[in-house]
């Protein structure tokens, strides 16, 4: 069995606690892992030349810094020691286990000290503990593995608990050569933690088996444990060890390994493997390690069906000796090895053990003369692959006769990894309220290459549903999947089907699927059921959208920007009781990429306008004083909203604390996020201001006549196809309803032409006008092939057409549906005025004039020179429904998936061309052909495309969307239809794209250090009449310290990953051409991944050439942001190693360990981005996989769970009195949540209920309140920041009535609990914990035995005066809160102390 946990601060529910306002982020992970206890709760973290912290000083021991722990002064009945070798444990030793020499043995030692032999006589007074011991390991000290770190020093395991230090542990050498274990516990901790001391740790030893008795036994006493251990040494002979990797997920092939060590030559050895039911063996086994002149061979048997049934060693390739000659294996070291497959149709797993196959191991055994067999086995895990088994969902579809259906669609498979279908069968369950419509049938589609009908075809593996009776039971049916030939079953299936209403009192209609095994067991074993729900709350809608084009055009209200109307209109029926309209976000977006960056809300020209129709039908407006006007923000503080589909979203999903809109006409750039806003929101292209929401102040304002709401937004002029919602909530009769009206427009202003540099990124995530940093030619003739440090700007240009790509929209129903075609994608539809505008027919020759910004910029002839035009196919005719009964006819293209831009497109036409300064050109066969041309001369480039039939239509390789393209050869002959290709046809309403490099030297430019400099391209298309088709583009030379960060992880033991962060600072000087100085900080911001991870804020240093630099080199400040951690790390600029190696001259590293918190067995993966500050292109990413494990070694106590007040804005360290909390115990008969409601008076709503009265305790002087198990006797002398008599293994809860001054109040409860010593159970579960462990889980909390820390923010509308600081302030406040509380004290003493103690 395992170390047993028990169920103190390490072993309870315990989660190191984040800033208040944001623990609702990681509340569910946090609540699932309460499951599987044991927890790994406090984190070891070993550190290279830490000091053991010494505490014995203050306690009065003069004698020695550590005293030797006697076994009187340890708890006999809650210490134990466990031996591991090779993950097998053992506890009883009647019959010692034999093992090899060498073998590495784990004693997980597990020791509680005596009360009495910490208090030291006096058990109320900390101070005088004594906290620093020694205990003496039984085991050779230079057995151990990892007890120095990489100076040789004693390595130090700091123990930390919720941010808190518990103590120290380290191993040293004692006088008789055995191990002596230093164990140190916080002072501060046995401040609050003082009574059942404890460590554990975890002694891993190479067992060297060189002091065994005559019986080959060796035993270990360990002082206080009952338990003796003893092993017994192996017999000489053939040791060995059979292992295998892991089977390949696709394949399940693995290579097996047999090592065998023969101590001796022995005489006739035999070897054999013989693999389970499911394990195919290959005939491809082979010896090394032979000498001398014997080679091996091996005999295969095999069953009737050809499998290899046992593979043995031919005893007769074995070399001989001795009279009479007989085999034998030569001493030695032999490694034998083959490869396996795991029969998937056949392998099963393990009945309690999923993680690996029952049936597909096999095992290895040898046995030489006067010895019993020996073997070793192995029983491979199932490979860890991710399956998306079953998604599913359902919406409604909408009949021309007003009747209405369901359609669901199940998705199965769809992950890169795959399983077989053939192994299963398909489960679909219909709840109540609705019923298969069998007309339209159940269709199944296989990697999405035409739906196929199976219900009602024979033999096809369906039915539905029989009752008892054998009658047709419409409440679900079965798929069972064919049987596949092998390798063919791993394949994504999509099974469509629909269902009507059957009862329409039954709002929420809810289908489950699941996949289950076809033939009793298989592998992988399938997940759980998948439910989708559909509600049919209403079907009215009372709103519609539209923007009208102005006759005159869109006002231009700046250079450039121009103002977009947008109108609403809601028109309430016959509904008499509405109530509660809410317009809670309306959003604008370009529709080809979703990004906000180019239509954006000002409330300078909103002129946001709502008016009601009277009975006369005249319109009159609605005095602005009732309602408000304000951002989106789109941060989510309910931790619940992302899918919106709660019947409270208009109001929860939304943060309260809404900004006014920004004004002006510039785009504003940042504002989107600043300040940590719309964090829910984390797509890259989302910016700007690109929502608003309007509140009636009077939430029970009946609508009882029409609504109009008018407005506008800004736009830069970028053409697209603009999409723009409103999403509105009413209430009817008090039911709230949701509608989402919509509308586009297609904004071009006949902009035909474009020029960007990095157009293949246009739109994407972070696209900046950035021009490369690089060698580029030396433009002087006379130095033909040199080159010289500049910069590169690669430009796309284009004409006759808003985009370089063919920009069209998805062909939809009236209902706004995608329609898709037979090979299951959708269609797309051209978009009118936007592609292919001109004719370009009749224009013989197509001039495109590039003017540089100056004479010193110049085409770069040593890249390609190219173009290309862009046209479509013919499309197909399809008759869709035209939403008004009947039909109409549209031309469409089809789609295929598009494995670059990862989305379905339609199937462009390009016809490529070169383009050579002289117009001829060759390809790399030697083909000649007819190039287009450029010139290049003071500051212009004029490129001239001939549209004529004779430009050469060159074959191409890569995707001119993604600017990859490599000009192969000239094409010819079609293979497939004989067509000659080799010239481009005349060009009609087709697009024209060139793309090429220009480039600037450092000499040129002139730019100054440290700078950055932004030029403008203009580009004039002549497509042969006076109409102007001209654009200009931007690129942006920088000469400053951005450079790329490098970034790499390691595992370590402990549940840690070592991070190191390498920064090149000495190019960073090269670039700016001045060193770094004390006085300036280089910055780098830092952010995990995962709430599951957390800086060892101890670990944090700078390295030099591996060296590490002074502390005072390193700030840092921690915080978080979306509930993981950040940190700030500054770097002063005179760090150094010595005079010669500094920020100057050497790389810099910042390195640092991470802990991961976790459920042991789990495997999380930990992602982690560094950047130098203000720069987004420097970024470094890295992720890392790991497993959390058993800590090799913990420290802890019981005794009182300390709510720490701090200032939430620094780093954690300032410490904040007078902070007012009441706690009571949660009543768990009722329902809790992380987040508080909203009452209709605006005040907050408690989201738990108290079982009893409540208590109120203040923060002290250091910012602590204390939640005591002690005697309510006692309370009379109990402090103000003490709650006394709680109940252990109970759960309460915390929360903050009164801010310190000038702090904003904080706006989360903290739930905790006391645990309680007798909660240590069976494998260090705690059955005592069952009821709260299963409510925090239902109730989804986030909940600590450990104390914890709660941030509060800087009220930003109080400035403190300037005299000494806030600190000063606050201090004086602390003295005064102090004093008050001691009032208090005299006369709660007085009166009985009533109100103190939670009920």
């Amino acid at each position: 069995m395992a170390i047993m946990h028990r169920s103190d601060a390490k072993a309870g529910i315990s989660e190191t606690r984040v800033c208040a306002w944001k623990r609702a982020v990681v509340a569910l992970a946090v609540a699932i892992s309460l499951v599987f206890l044991p927890v790994v709760g406090t984190t070891a973290v070993a550190q290279d030349g830490a000091p053991a912290v010494s505490q014995s000083d203050a306690a009065g021991d003069t004698a020695s810094a550590y005293r030797t722990l006697t076994a009187g002064e340890i708890v006999s009945g809650k210490s134990t020691v466990m031996l591991r070798v090779n993950g097998q444990e053992y506890t009883q030793f009647n019959t010692p286990p034999m093992l090899p020499a060498h073998a590495n043995l784990k004693f997980d030692l597990d020791i509680t000290i005596t009360d009495d032999a910490i208090h030291n006589g006096h058990p109320d007074d900390p101070s005088q503990y004594r906290l620093d011991w020694e205990y003496l390991l039984p085991v050779a000290y230079d057995s151990l593995k990892g007890v120095t770190d990489s100076s040789g020093n004693a390595k130090v395991y700091v123990i930390e608990d919720g941010g808190q230090t518990v103590g120290a542990m380290k191993v040293v050498k004692g006088s008789n050569g055995n191990a002596v274990l230093q164990v140190s516990y916080d002072r501060d901790y046995a401040h609050d933690k003082h009574t059942g001391f404890f460590f554990r740790y975890t002694a891993d030893a190479d067992w060297k088996a060189d002091s065994l008795d005559d019986e080959r036994k060796q035993s270990w006493e360990f002082p206080g444990v009952s338990t003796v251990i003893t092993v017994q040494r192996e017999p000489w002979g053939v040791t060995g060890q059979k292992s295998c990797t892991k089977p390949d997920v696709a394949s399940l092939t693995s290579t097996c390994t047999v090592t065998l060590n023969a101590e001796d030559d022995f005489d006739n050895f035999e070897f054999s493997d013989t693999p389970q039911d499911a394990l195919v063996i290959k005939d491809d086994f082979s010896m090394a390690g032979v000498e001398g002149p014997w080679t091996p061979r091996f005999n295969y048997v095999e069953d009737a069906a050809g499998r290899v049934t046992n593979v043995s060693l031919d005893q007769s390739s074995l070399p001989r000796h001795g009279d009479p000659e007989t085999p034998y294996l030569p001493k030695g070291t032999y490694t034998i090895t083959y490869t396996t497959q795991i029969d998937a149709k056949l392998a099963t797993t393990k009945p309690n053990d999923s993680n690996h196959y029952a049936n597909a191991g096999n095992t290895a055994t040898w046995k030489w003369k006067d010895h019993d067999e020996v073997s070793s086995t192995v029983e491979p895990e199932v490979p860890s692959a991710h399956y998306n088994w079953v998604q599913k969902n359902g919406n409604w579809e909408y009949g021309q006769n007003g009747s209405k259906r369901i359609r669901w669609e199940v998705q199965i498979n769809t992950a890169s990894d795959k399983f077989d279908l053939s192994n299963y069968t398909f489960v679909d369950t219909l709840h109540e309220g609705h019923e298969y419509d069998e007309t339209a049938g159940v269709t199944v589609n296989y990697d999405w290459q035409g739906a196929q009908r199976v219900d009602n075809v024979e033999n096809s593996g369906f039915a539905y549903n029989a009752d008892p009776s054998g009658n047709a039971d419409p409440s679900g049916f079965t798929f069972q999947f064919p049987k596949f030939s092998e390798g063919e079953g791993r394949k994504t299936c999509s099974i469509v089907y629909y269902t009507t209403v059957s009862d329409p009192n039954i709002l929420e209609l809810k289908n489950t699927g699941v996949l289950r095994c076809t033939e009793g067991n298989c592998a992988p074993q399938p997940g759980g059921p998948v439910d989708a729900v559909v509600r049919d709350k209403f079907n009215d809608k009372l709103l519609t959208k539209t923007s009208t084009k102005p006759e005159n055009g869109y006002e231009e209200v700046a250079g450039g920007v121009y103002k977009v109307p947008w109108q609403i209109d809601f028109n309430p029926k016959d509904y008499k009781n509405i109530t509660d309209l809410f317009l809670y976000e309306d959003w604008v977006h370009g529709n080809s990429d979703g990004n906000t960056q180019h239509m954006w809300y000002s409330k300078d020209y909103l002129d946001l306008k709502l008016q009601e129709q009277d009975e006369g039908e005249q319109w009159s407006v609605i005095d602005p004083a009732e309602y408000t006007v304000v951002e989106a923000n789109r941060n989510n503080p309910d931790g619940g909203c992302t899918q919106e589909t709660r019947d409270d979203r208009a109001d929860v999903c939304y943060a309260a604390d809404a900004r006014e809109l920004p004004g002006g006409t510039d785009y504003p750039s940042g504002w989107y996020h600043d300040g940590g806003r719309n964090s829910v929101d984390t797509y890259g292209n989302h910016d700007g201001a690109p929502a608003f929401r309007v509140v009636f102040k009077n939430r029970e304002r009946r609508f009882t006549k029409k609504l109009r709401i008018t407005y506008n937004t800004l736009c830069d002029g970028a053409p697209d196809k603009y999409h723009n919602y409103a999403k509105f909530m009413y209430k009817i009769n008090g039911t709230p309803h949701y509608e989402v009206p919509q509308t586009d427009v297609e904004f071009a202003l006949g902009n035909t032409a474009g020029k960007m540099v990095r157009a293949n990124n246009d739109g994407g995530l972070g696209w900046k006008d950035s021009a490369v940093a690089e060698q580029v030619p030396d433009p002087d003739p006379n130095h033909p092939g040199q080159t010289m440090d500049g910069w590169t700007a690669h430009w796309r240009v284009w004409s006759n057409g808003v985009k370089s790509w063919w920009f069209c929209d998805w062909l939809t129903d009236p209902n706004g549906q995608r329609i898709v075609g037979p090979n299951g994608k959708p269609y797309k539809v051209d978009i009118p005025g936007m592609n292919g505008i001109k004719d370009l027919s009749e224009v013989q020759q197509i001039t495109v004039t590039d003017t540089l910004p100056s004479d010193k910029w110049h085409l770069n002839t040593n890249k390609p020179v190219f173009g290309w035009f862009v046209s479509m196919p013919d499309p197909v005719t399809l008759n869709i429904d035209d939403g008004r009964g009947g039909t109409k006819a549209v031309n469409a293209w089809p789609t295929e998936w598009n494995e670059r831009t990862k989305n379905d497109e339609a199937a462009e036409q390009w016809h490529v061309f070169n383009i050579t300064q002289n117009g001829t050109c060759e390809d790399k066969e030697g083909v000649k052909g007819t190039c287009a041309t450029y010139s290049d001369n003071n500051g212009q480039i004029i490129f001239t495309i001939p549209n004529v039939g004779t430009l050469s239509n060159w074959d191409f390789k890569g995707d001119p969307k993604n600017e990859d393209v490599e000009l192969k050869e000239i094409k010819g002959e079609n293979p497939t239809t004989s067509a000659d290709e080799s010239h481009i046809p005349v060009q009609g309403h087709s697009i024209i794209v060139l793309e090429f490099d220009t480039f600037i030297t450092q000499e040129d430019a002139k730019l100054a250090d440290n700078s950055t400099q932004q030029v403008t391209n203009r580009i004039d298309f002549n497509l042969g009449d006076p109409q102007s088709y001209a654009a200009s583009g931007t690129t942006t030379i920088a000469k400053g310290d951005n450079v790329r960060l490098n970034k790499w992880g390691q595992s370590l033991s402990d549940n840690k990953i070592l991070y190191t962060v390498d920064v090149d600072t000495k190019k960073i000087r090269d670039n700016r051409g001045y060193d770094f100085k004390a006085g300036e900080w280089l910055t780098l911001d830092d952010q995990l991944g995962s709430p599951n991870a957390e800086y060892v804020r101890s670990s944090f240093e700078l390295k030099i050439d591996d060296h590490k630099l002074g502390a005072e080199y390193l700030n840092l400040q921690f915080g978080t942001h979306n509930g993981t951690e950040t940190v700030t790390a500054r770097i002063r600029g005179d760090a150094q190693l010595n005079a010669d190696r500094n920020l100057n001259t050497a790389n810099v590293w910042l390195r640092y360990e991470v802990r991961v918190k976790g459920v042991i067995g789990q495997q999380l993966q930990i992602g982690n981005t560094a950047k130098m500050k203000g720069s987004s292109n420097s970024a470094a990413n890295t992720t890392q996989y790991i497993t959390i494990a058993k800590s090799s070694a913990d420290m802890g106590a019981k005794g009182a769970t300390v709510l720490t007040k701090v200032d939430g804005s620094g780093d954690g360290t300032a410490r904040l009195p007078g902070a007012q909390f009441e706690v009571c115990e949660v009543n768990t008969g009722q329902p809790a949540s992380m987040a508080y409601g909203i009452s209709g008076d605006g005040a907050r709503r408690k989201p738990w209920t108290c079982n009893g009265a409540s208590s109120t305790a203040t923060t002290n002087q250091n910012g602590r309140i204390e939640f005591m198990s002690t005697n309510p006797d006692s309370a009379s002398s109990a402090a103000s920041n003490q709650v006394t008599g709680l109940k252990v293994n109970t759960l309460y809860v915390a929360w903050e009535t009164k801010a310190p001054n000038g702090y904003l109040l904080d706006d989360a409860p903290h739930y905790f609990y006391i645990a309680d010593d007798s909660n240590a159970g069976a494998g260090g579960q705690t059955p005592n914990l069952d009821p709260l462990r299963q409510y925090v889980v239902d109730n989804a909390l986030v909940v600590t035995s450990s104390s914890f820390t709660v941030g509060d923010l800087p009220d930003p509308t109080v400035t403190l005066p300037s005299a000494g600081g806030r600190g000063m302030h606050l201090m004086a406040l602390g003295i005064a809160v102090v004093a008050a509380g001691m009032c208090l004290a005299v006369v709660a003493s007085g009166r009985g102390a009533k109100g103190r103690h939670a009920a």
